[in-house]
């Protein structure tokens, strides 16, 4: 029995020999691993719930031993193989070169990944604006981040892009940001009236702060219209836009209420006689 196990199914060069006991460990291994991670994951769940640690958190640690344990299993499959892993390098060392240089980006973006996990700059479950896009972490993997944008549609993303651009993470804000809309009226328009109107266009509104308080700020004199600025601070980053568009609701139903005018643009025609 123990003869048939150690007899040599493939033997590379002399160093690597692979029979049926070594391949019998290498997927004994596999699957060991991978219900050692399972039963990781529900006592990490566990301890979590109890230290109230924060889920984007406790994925970022677990993401980090996972990567290790596939590591150590990765060079103890070497091991049982016959292939040193320190000769492995030093033997394609020139391929590696070559290899580097093409997966270049790859690399990259494994590196940014290893990155993410251990500064914490970007968990599961925070909201980001990557390039106007607005979207919430799903997942972070080892190369690319699953994002969900207001679409509800998923967008994998490289991780380099997240650490080398500049990136709006609303998740790390303590506080409530300010945000504003932009709203312009005609020239016959009362400014202290439409101050008032736009002040109560926020009232009963959701996601609104009372504190600090909403303001109105006269920002241009424009070609048709008199602009104003309506300033108001939220702690809903991620349902912003929503909100906003209930506000630009308010304020039209307020405005013609109201008798104030938005007026569209106007140009005068010059007509010339040529005679």
């Amino acid at each position: 029995m123990k003869e048939l196990l150690e007899y040599e199914i493939i033997s590379i060069g002399g160093k690597v020999h692979i029979s049926l006991l070594s391949i019998g460990l290498v997927i004994a291994s596999i699957f060991a691993v991978r219900f050692f991670l399972w039963i990781l994951s529900k006592l990490f769940d566990r301890y979590s719930q109890k230290r109230k640690i924060a889920p984007g958190r406790q994925h970022s640690i677990f993401q980090i031993f996972k990567y290790l344990i596939y590591f150590f299993t990765f060079v103890f499959i070497l091991n049982v193989l016959g292939i040193k892993s320190s000769a492995l390098l030093l033997s394609s060392g020139a391929l590696l070169v070559g290899v580097g240089i093409g997966l270049q980006q790859t690399f990259n973006d494994i590196f940014s990944g290893i990155i993410m996990l251990f500064e914490g700059s970007v968990k599961v479950g925070d909201k980001l604006v990557v390039h106007d896009l607005i979207c919430q972490v799903k997942r972070i993997g080892l190369r690319t981040t699953e994002v969900l944008t207001l679409d509800n549609v998923s967008i994998i993303i490289p991780n380099s892009i997240l650490v080398t651009n500049e990136v709006t993470n609303w998740s790390h804000n303590r506080k409530a940001a300010r945000f504003y809309i932009d709203v312009g009226v005609a020239y016959s328009s009362d400014i202290d009236l439409v101050e008032e109107v736009l002040l109560k266009s926020l009232q009963g509104q959701y996601g609104i702060k009372a504190v600090p308080p909403p303001s109105v700020q006269l920002i241009n004199y424009g070609d048709s219209s008199v602009d104003f600025r309506l300033y108001f601070f939220s702690t809903n980053f991620f349902l912003i836009e929503k909100i906003k568009s209930d506000i630009r609701k308010n304020i039209f139903k307020n405005f013609r209420e109201s008798d104030i005018e938005i007026p569209f643009p106007q140009r005068d025609l010059w007509l010339k006689n040529g005679d």
